[in-house]
């Protein structure tokens, strides 16, 4: 067994990291230059963010669903649905204690409170997983259970979006109901009815991209003939379609996250909802904030951010899940518990900043790429020792 921190697993978690946040930095270039008429404008922004989720999601979905997606693997998967629930809910409850104990009254009632104690509940399920994933397969233990490491990394990617059922049911009914009550506060809109939650969900591209992609792989003959490399089936046209739409997925959402973090409005963070602003007297102009005057105003925000996210829901996900294999016989496959322990602490899922783009929330969706710098630097320590220990406990 090797060390709690080994130096393998510090370079694959600062890797992971790292690559995105190059990636961010063009992007956030890609918004401010040039001047007068940046790459990525804000109309811009919204523009991909929509098409993004409208396409490139569920064709991610649908491709590495459909491919490895079969019966054996679900049933060796059960506790990766359930746990996605747990880590869900973890989060949201946790983040509602911090709320009470640390956060002043007036900020609970900004956008900005409202936005991030809902996305600290939701854990990356593109960018980070699938990355992390491809970077395990190449450790001998784990590709051992696999024929090569291409199985491995396909047969993980499943695994995650297997998990992300429980993450899409959830975020497109309560959490899109949220983000909508959100949006007709800061506009000034009747706030929406619960029951429209469920319709949104039954409408919602990603929500039938899983659907379609189970079905696809359940089914053998279709499956093959839709992703099997190298297979003269008139249907690997559309699936090589498919996964062309597919692969600028990931890239496309990091680029998003550090465009929205360069149109950030430091003034505007942590500011009162529409309804709690004109109940108000008008303050006076506030003064132009520094960075440091920005993280200190929010401060309580941040650290929640980071501490729920990436300390509390992972540790009490991993005790859960320690006390549920122990007293129940399901068998799950081992790369499926990696990814199940390794998720619950992932940072906030990117895809919140495309997702409050497409619900008209550009400004909220500036204010959680800021938080995002804080989460996504603490997480390479605390992905580090993550990884390590679950390996080490899983193998």
């Amino acid at each position: 067994m090797s060390a709690i921190i080994d130096g393998e697993v510090l370079l694959l978690a600062f890797g992971v990291v790292a690559k995105l946040v190059i990636v961010a930095a063009v992007g956030a270039t890609a918004a401010k230059r040039p001047r007068d008429r940046p790459i990525l404008s804000k109309d811009a922004i919204t523009r991909i963010s929509r098409l993004s989720a409208a396409v490139m999601i569920p064709s991610l979905i649908i491709s590495t669903t459909g491919a490895s997606i079969s019966v054996k693997l679900l049933k060796e998967t059960v506790l990766v649905v359930v746990f996605s629930l747990v880590t869900i809910g973890v989060g949201l409850l946790s983040m509602q204690l911090w709320g009470m104990l640390f956060i002043p009254a007036p900020q609970r009632r900004s956008s900005l409170w409202q936005v991030a104690s809902l996305a600290a509940a939701f854990p990356n399920i593109v960018a980070i997983p699938l990355v992390a994933v491809v970077s395990i397969c190449e450790r001998r233990d784990v590709r051992a259970d696999y024929d090569d490491i291409a199985t491995c990394a396909r047969t993980g990617s499943a695994i995650v979006f297997v998990g992300s059922f429980a993450w899409t049911a959830i975020f497109f009914t309560y959490g899109a109901h949220r983000l909508r009550t959100i949006e007709a506060a800061e506009s000034g809109s009747p706030a929406p009815k619960p029951a429209e939650a469920v319709g949104s969900c039954v409408r919602e591209p990603i929500n039938a991209a899983l659907a379609v992609g189970t079905a696809i792989g359940l089914i053998a003959p279709l499956r093959r003939g839709l992703f099997s490399v190298g297979g003269r089936s008139p249907l690997r046209i559309i699936g090589g379609t498919v996964e062309l739409l597919a692969s600028p997925t990931v890239c496309v959402a990091v680029l998003l996250v550090g465009a929205s973090l360069a149109n950030v409005d430091l003034n505007a963070l942590a500011a009162p909802d529409k309804s709690a602003r004109d109940a108000e007297a008008p303050p006076p102009p506030p003064a132009k904030r520094s960075v440091w005057g920005a993280v200190y105003a929010v401060r309580g925000i941040i650290s929640g951010f980071v501490v729920v996210r990436l300390l509390v829901v992972p540790a009490i996900v991993g005790a859960l899940e320690a006390l549920a294999t122990a007293t129940i016989p399901i068998p799950q496959a081992r790369l499926g518990r990696a990814v199940l322990l390794i998720s619950s602490g992932m940072p906030t899922a990117q895809i919140m900043i495309v997702l409050l783009h497409k619900f008209g929330l550009s400004q909220q969706a500036s204010e959680l790429s800021f938080l995002f710098v804080f989460q996504y630097a603490a997480s390479i320590p605390t992905m580090t020792a993550l990884i390590s220990s679950v390996l080490n406990r899983v193998y």
